[in-house]
């Protein structure tokens, strides 16, 4: 079901700890995770340079691929999100891997959206069409990131960072949980939908848990800045905290931290 990591901090740091260099890294949980599963599928670090997203993708296995540490520990960036996939909807392609960028956006998925094959049609239907031209693949994730830019952010303004409150977002954002769960038991009761998302502008930083795991901790140190991290799986020793179930995790662009119950 994918693993995921995501950083935002008050100023650019190396993400090659989390990513590459961590005992636990997200290189490492690509070959091995805690429950021993494989996530194989492609990989995707995605990251700003001046406030605008870049991505780098592959679809060899991120523990196979030559080119994973040496991209990870080039990437020195405020906010960075990583994730190694374990494909459940869309073929292996790299047009499937995560992160997903739209605009100014961001967007990684560790879950499933089950029920797709009926749920994607409504989805669809409620997507912005300019955003649903932008859709390059065929995987749940990235439909859903379409739609929830669609739900979050006004038409006309796809392109632009968030301009409504956070706490404002993070109710948006629970309540498109809550419906997609909804129509996902509806379409398919005998399955569990899970919906871990990372969303970010590069300003703020959205993380939701739902029927899945999710960690974060806040680092703050002298040396090496103040950063919140976000992740699937502890990537190291230290104060990780257990992100509640059914929650949203709001930091904002100075680094403050709120729990929202979805």
């Amino acid at each position: 079901m994918c693993r995921l990591i995501a950083m935002h901090a008050n100023r650019p740091l190396p993400a090659a700890g989390p990513l590459a260099d961590d005992p636990h890294a997200l290189a490492v949980q690509s070959c091995r995770d805690s429950r021993g599963e494989r996530h194989g599928d492609g990989w995707g670090i995605g990251f700003y340079v001046d406030e605008r997203p870049e991505m780098v993708h592959g679809i060899m296995p991120a523990y196979e691929d030559p080119s994973f540490v040496p991209t990870a520990r080039s990437v020195c960036s405020r906010t960075v999100i990583g994730h190694v996939r374990q494909a459940s909807v869309g073929s292996l392609t790299l047009a499937n891997t995560h992160p997903f960028a739209s605009g100014p956006w961001l967007f990684a998925h560790n879950g499933t959206v089950t029920g797709f094959e009926t749920v994607g049609r409504q989805l669809a239907d409620e997507t912005a069409p300019d955003l649903l031209a932008r859709r390059r693949g065929s995987t749940d994730s990235e439909l859903v990131f379409y739609w929830l830019l669609t739900r979050l952010i006004a038409p006309g303004q796809h392109d632009r960072t968030l301009s409504t409150p956070l706490e404002k977002a993070a109710a948006e954002l629970g309540q498109a949980m809550n419906l997609l769960d909804q129509r996902s038991r509806q379409a398919d009761p005998q399955a569990t939908a899970r919906f871990n998302f990372v969303l970010t502008d590069g300003q703020v930083l959205l993380a939701t848990r739902w029927n899945h795991w999710l960690q974060w901790q806040t680092l703050d140190q002298p040396d090496t800045g103040r950063a919140v991290l976000v992740a699937s799986e502890p990537t190291s020793p230290g104060a990780w905290q257990e992100l509640p179930e059914h929650s949203i995790l709001a930091v904002n662009d100075d680094l403050s931290a709120r729990i929202y119950s979805a």
